[in-house]
């Protein structure tokens, strides 16, 4: 397996969206419930990239954060894992990644099911839990050695690895399953053969990307998948990164309802129903982030921001391995 770094800013669902006031299990977070009929926070506290991760969740938990975003690739679970030990485990949802297979030129796309399941295990391991609520394939298989989800080796490969995440599910390694930078080509690809279809794609959603994610939105919303956004307050790769933290259109709304530039960026994706993975190891800035539930943004705050084309994503896509004609032939 390769290992691919996903980078997080700061610090769709069901149609129509089910959005709940809180969860026995999860406090006072706001709640939605899957197409699998689990129940997750609206917003997660990430952990890649983080200096030091214990004190960062343990921080994050302290602000009344009930949701844990990690990831294989982000080589910082066992510290991760420190923190988590500190609270019962049903107090808290817990989403990690495998990663997409990136195979040799010799590796055959069964090399996939294997690979996916190992990982899988190693996640628990490392993390220290008998169990995920959420796992999510972290990236596309094969994209970066061969060209595009339509590809047929591709496309095996990915298929590979979604039978193995059926059948992590079924042996109660987790609870739900989901994909991240998935192309609507690539969801194609591995509805073609799957049993079940995954509950959530986790991609890079923000302010300057349309309120529709480029066509994304409307593509999970028609199957039933939950979309998710990480950097949720810019770019993670090139462009301008602090436009939504710095710039004067979430300042300016900011000021008209007594919140920061980045509570309104983050209101404006909850508001819209999607879940959030933020990050900081600051307890004020983790505090206003969960400061974005009991309050709405109006009508003429939602136009300006559906509106605005800035920041652009990351290679100008959701999944900064998706090209737009990718997208767009789904849309």
């Amino acid at each position: 397996l390769k290992c691919l770094r996903e980078h997080y800013s700061t610090d769709f669902p069901a149609s129509p969206p089910m959005i709940l006031t809180s969860a026995l299990t999860f406090g006072a977070v706001p709640t939605m419930k899957l197409a699998d009929g689990n129940v997750m926070p609206m917003i997660f506290a990430g952990t890649g990239g983080l200096d030091s991760p214990t004190s960062s969740i343990e921080a994050a938990f302290a602000a009344g954060f009930t949701g844990v975003d990690s990831a294989l690739d982000y080589g910082n679970q066992q510290e991760v894992a420190k923190a988590l030990a500190t609270k019962p485990r049903d107090s808290y949802f817990l989403t990690s990644k495998v990663p997409g297979c990136f195979a040799g030129v010799k590796v055959l796309p069964p090399f996939c099911y294997e690979a996916t399941k190992k990982a899988a295990e190693l996640n628990l391991q490392r993390l220290n839990v008998s169990h995920v609520d959420l796992l999510l394939i972290h990236t596309p298989a094969g994209t970066t050695l061969f060209s595009g989800c339509s590809n047929k080796v591709n496309c095996e490969m990915m298929q590979h690895q979604w039978r193995a995440m059926e059948e992590v599910k079924k042996a109660g390694l987790t609870k739900s399953i989901g994909v991240s930078n998935y192309c609507p080509e690539c969801v194609e690809c591995i509805k073609k053969t799957a049993t079940e279809m995954p509950v959530v794609n986790q991609v890079e959603f923000h302010v300057g990307q349309g309120k529709d994610a480029q066509g994304f939105k409307p593509y999970c919303d028609t199957g039933n998948i939950t979309l998710m956004a990480y950097s949720p307050l810019g770019p993670w790769l090139g462009g301008s990164k602090d436009e939504l933290i710095k710039g004067n259109l979430t300042n300016d709304i900011g000021k008209k309802h007594g919140k920061s530039s980045v509570q309104v960026a983050l209101r404006w994706l909850a508001q819209r129903g999607v879940p959030i993975v933020t990050k900081s190891s600051n307890p004020a800035h983790l505090a206003a982030d969960l400061d974005v539930f009991d309050w709405d943004l109006d009508e003429e705050d939602l136009g300006k921001l559906d509106s605005s084309p800035t920041p652009k994503a990351s290679r100008d896509s959701p999944s900064f391995l998706c090209k737009a004609e990718q997208t767009s032939i789904f849309v």
